[in-house]
């Protein structure tokens, strides 16, 4: 945890260094957060108006960027510093974890949903370009 209420609950190594997502707990309201480093020792902060009352608890890296996930979002960045919210048809819910696999991004949660590539959102269905965590 850094110090002034800020948890960091994953990292992921990029081509140019490191992402690393979690909360920021200042004055009773809790946002998304997200830090970048070159080298893993010196870091900076990351503002996202998309970041705002939910926490970012995990990040995955692989082509075309980094997907993060966590409470009732999914948040897609080519590079660390400009963060968009996923539309996504469905109620998110809580999602715990995000991983890269030879089909897309693959969030687990209170649901599994596969991303695949840039090509959108799409739920995950058992046989849909591949297994699936459930």
């Amino acid at each position: 945890m850094f110090a002034g209420g800020y948890a960091v609950l994953d990292i992921a190594r990029t081509d140019d260094g490191f992402v690393a997502v979690g909360a920021d707990h200042d004055d009773g309201q809790t946002s998304g957060a997200v830090w970048i480093s070159s080298d893993g020792l010196s870091w900076s902060r990351v503002e996202s108006p998309t970041f705002s009352g939910t926490v970012m608890r995990a990040i995955a890296a692989g082509d075309p960027g980094l997907v993060a996930v966590g409470i009732e979002s999914i948040w897609f960045s080519p590079d660390g510093t400009e963060w968009n919210v996923v539309d996504t048809p469905l109620e998110v819910g809580t999602l715990w974890d995000v991983a890269l696999t030879p089909w897309g991004f693959t969030a687990v949660g209170f649901r599994s949903h596969q991303f695949p590539g840039d090509t959108g959102y799409h739920e995950g269905q058992p046989g849909d370009h591949g297994p699936h965590v459930r």
